[in-house]
């Protein structure tokens, strides 16, 4: 009775976030969609960021069900790696920046996540420590991808979201 109600108010669509997203980038290609501290982007802008950083996910073998644990604070990398994976049908679990391993690991015990996105470091916790030991005790953890790789992804079992990023950006991403 409440869904009559919300659809009848226009408060109700049946469509994914997605489709919502591919429709307001339709609507309006030009508007800004993200500001954070260093860059503005528009929905056009976003729309194809998020379609390449999708296939991107789908090359790294990432599939529909999937688990994914995101340690990122609110900058356009999180909007743009959200997008992407609801687009794919990865579930996104979201940790705030402060979870500690302890929090973490539990996440990803109870979902069976396959992976993990956020930086190396935020504020004064350095999540590489963190990161090494819940792969030791996270059989299903695959991918660790580091926002600010610097150096980091160069470690065994991480991966650098710039360096996907730059193959999104040219479009010539090769599945590892």
């Amino acid at each position: 009775e409440d869904i009559k109600k919300y659809r009848k108010l226009h408060l109700w669509w049946d469509v994914t976030l997605g489709e919502a997203f591919n429709h307001v980038a339709r609507i309006y290609p030009q508007k800004i969609v993200v500001v954070d501290d260093t860059c503005k982007i528009t929905y056009a802008e976003m729309a194809e960021l998020v379609n390449r950083l999708a296939l991107v996910f789908i090359e790294l073998g990432l599939k529909p069900g999937d688990v994914i644990l995101i340690q990122v604070s609110n900058v356009l990398e999180f909007c743009a790696i959200y997008q992407a994976l609801q687009k794919i049908g990865v579930i996104p679990v979201m940790g705030v920046p402060r979870h500690a391993e302890k929090e973490m690991e539990h996440f990803g015990q109870i979902t069976n996540a396959v992976g993990w996105i956020g930086p190396a470091s935020y504020r004064k916790i350095d999540y590489l420590p963190m990161l090494q030991n819940l792969r030791k005790r996270l059989s299903s953890l695959k991918h660790i991808i580091i926002l600010d790789a610097a150096g980091q992804s160069e470690k065994p079992g991480f991966e650098s979201y710039q360096k996907i990023l730059a193959q999104v950006k040219t479009g010539k991403h090769a599945s590892s």
